[in-house]
């Protein structure tokens, strides 16, 4: 059985780990920006909650939060990180991308 290592998957070079790399890292941002959102609808739905204590700057700022997350953070590394890295180098029939060392500093 072989034994399962992190440094193995934060300095490898395979594309295909990469990929993964960045499909989880959008995973756990996800459910960060999921629970703004939900924090986000618990507010519309009871106005003046004990969440926000009716400051109108928090909700602003966990909206604005959320977007930032959601879309650099979840949305971006999805696309141009876990499905480049994961399905180009198969799409355009390499074997591996260019330069896989300087892919890796990109994570």
């Amino acid at each position: 059985m072989r034994k399962f290592s992190l440094k193995k998957w934060f300095y490898t070079i395979n594309h295909k780990k990469l990929g993964l790399l960045y499909f989880y890292y959008s995973l756990i941002t996800a459910i960060v920006g999921s629970y703004l959102a939900t924090c986000i609808r618990l507010e519309m739905a009871y106005p003046g909650s004990p969440f926000f204590n009716g400051d109108s700057l928090k909700y602003l700022q966990v909206i604005t939060a959320h977007a930032l997350i959601m879309i650099f953070f979840v949305v971006v590394p999805i696309f141009f990180g876990g499905f480049a890295n994961y399905f180009l180098p198969y799409h355009v029939g390499s074997k591996d991308v260019a330069y896989p060392r300087l892919n890796n500093m990109g994570f």
